[in-house]
């Protein structure tokens, strides 16, 4: 429970130390490209969600579950190496909602942001067709209706959602985001935390990750933590797509665009 609070400490922190990039910012050019991923990597595994949403079986960029593939930032829709503050290009004030505290932003209410605008979501701009980022509500169902369980798969530490309805598994490898040239350290060790993007944003530099963690010594509990919480939209991060159905409401967002 110590290790619980501490990453939720973190979280508010995190939130305080957001970087407002457009201060100073260097003029960039708008960069889109797709990235380049063969469409028989696309697979998809139907974990018996209410939303009918299924889940990509690999990260954008990676070929095999266990693979981290690309780092994104929030809003830009081509990969980088690496997350300088004056590197990140998307204007603030295109991407701001009307949640303005981190309580507000982290609340259930909030479902609004990038997923499903292409120019903006990473796996809609790429992908097309019904993929798109998955949302804050959608990390919440994962956790709902899927058993969590840290683990190694060929060698590579992470997360492993297994469906309570279908037995169907997704591996989420353990991989952290980026801030500046280098792996962030700020969550701890470079093995045993995951964090992934969302297409959803609030209020100012955030952006909501699904952050995961491993839990071995909680001897009398679970032996993961995984929640939704806050990250900066500057930092870099992996992406898992997902599948949504013929009745997803995205796009259905306040997100404007002057592209």
């Amino acid at each position: 429970m110590k290790k619980i609070g501490y990453f939720l400490l973190l979280s508010l922190l995190m939130a305080n130390c957001s970087v407002n990039s457009e201060n100073g910012q260097k003029d960039k050019t708008v960069r889109h490209s797709a990235v380049n991923i063969k469409k028989d990597t696309r697979e998809f595994v139907d974990l018996g969600l209410p939303s009918g949403i299924k889940w990509a079986t690999c990260n954008i960029g990676a070929s095999v579950p266990e693979m981290g593939g690309y780092h994104f930032a929030f809003g830009e829709v081509s990969p980088r190496t690496e997350f300088e503050d004056d590197m990140y290009f998307v204007k603030r004030e295109d991407m701001d909602t009307d949640k303005d505290s981190l309580l507000e932003f982290l609340d259930d209410s909030l479902e609004i942001g990038l997923a499903g605008n292409a120019k903006y979501d990473v796996v809609r701009f790429n992908w097309g067709d019904s993929y798109r980022l998955p949302t804050r509500k959608d990390f919440k169902e994962l956790i709902a209706y899927c058993d969590a369980n840290w683990t190694t798969k060929n060698g590579v530490t992470g997360c492993e959602f297994t469906s309570t309805k279908t037995g169907n598994s997704i591996f989420l490898p353990a991989v952290r985001s980026k801030r500046n040239k280098k792996t962030d350290m700020f969550w701890g060790s470079s093995t045993d935390v995951c964090n992934y993007m969302s297409g959803t944003v609030g209020k100012g530099s955030l952006g909501v990750i699904l952050m995961c963690t491993d839990l071995e010594d909680n001897e009398d509990g679970p032996n993961v933590y995984c929640s939704p919480t806050a990250g900066s939209r500057s930092f870099g991060f992996v992406v898992r797509p997902v599948q949504a159905p013929d009745t997803d409401p995205f796009p259905n967002n306040k997100t404007k665009s002057s592209w």
